[in-house]
């Protein structure tokens, strides 16, 4: 409470004057440290951590949170606080997302029924990042059904002991090529392609299991490779197999997965 200069009666001060987009403009420094409660920021850590490789944002934020993320950047640059020209990298603007009737879309109810990973994995098949793509609940409904394979793969046994060198190697190929293709697709910002690769290996894994001719060794280490792929995809999904085909917490801090299985 302070006192107003007109009237000099007590009054209540508004603090709240900027655009919010103005208030968040400088967030990203602020993750680089979150554990930090002396400093805005730790500057060593914004150093290393910034700028941004990437921005991704819908287009009318170019003009919005943006323009005001670069303006914080800029100005405190010019005060020598942090280094470059620029907070991001690159922009990235992704496309719109509908239903296919048109009708309003209430993503949470499809979270509380298949989960979050769901979800994710099946927006992410959804096509190009910068189209957008039409969304419905048979497209959720199927992405579910696949991570139950996961899941049921995983955590499959009875596998023989030894298993068939010829059988061992073709699985082996299928995870190289695997491996490759998922990482060039992620790179390029192509999730589409990658989850559809992860798929078809998912199909692989099966086929190799009922054949019966692989080995626990190398089932161990197919599984391994397909879990490290699929945390970017379902993210907790991978966590829980994780823990639970015997690996310590957690799978999100693991290097990506050499294209070797075998290694």
């Amino acid at each position: 409470v302070s006192i107003c200069p007109k009237c000099h009666s007590r009054a209540e001060r508004d603090t709240d004057t900027l655009d919010n987009l103005v208030c968040s403009s400088w967030y990203f420094l602020r993750y680089t440290s979150p554990g930090v409660d002396d400093l805005p920021f730790d500057l060593d850590k914004s150093d290393y951590w910034l700028p941004a490789d990437r921005y991704a944002a819908p287009a009318d934020r170019a003009t919005g949170h943006l323009l005001y993320a670069r303006f914080f950047w800029k100005a405190i640059r010019d005060l020598g606080v942090v280094q470059g020209d620029e907070p991001f990298r690159h922009l990235t603007t992704p496309g719109p997302i509908a239903t296919r009737s048109g009708t309003a879309l209430d993503m949470a109810e499809w979270v509380r029924e298949f989960g979050a990973d769901a979800v994710r994995a099946y927006l992410l098949s959804l096509g190009p990042w910068e189209e957008g793509g039409i969304v419905g609940r048979d497209g959720v409904e199927t992405t579910f059904g696949w991570l139950q394979k996961v899941h049921s793969l995983a955590l499959s046994g009875g596998l023989p002991e030894v298993g068939d060198s010829a059988a061992e190697a073709e699985l082996a190929h299928a995870a190289r090529e695997t491996t490759a293709a998922i990482s060039a697709a992620l790179e390029g910002l192509c999730p589409e392609q990658a989850v559809s690769t992860l798929r078809r290996f998912t199909e692989r894994l099966g086929q190799a299991l009922a054949s019966g001719r692989v080995g626990r060794g190398y089932w161990r280490s197919a599984i391994r490779a397909l879990l490290l792929m699929l945390a970017p995809i379902a993210p907790h999904l991978a966590e829980d197999l994780w823990e639970k085909t015997g690996h310590s917490f957690s799978i999100h801090s693991q290097p990506w997965p050499s294209p070797d299985i075998a290694s």
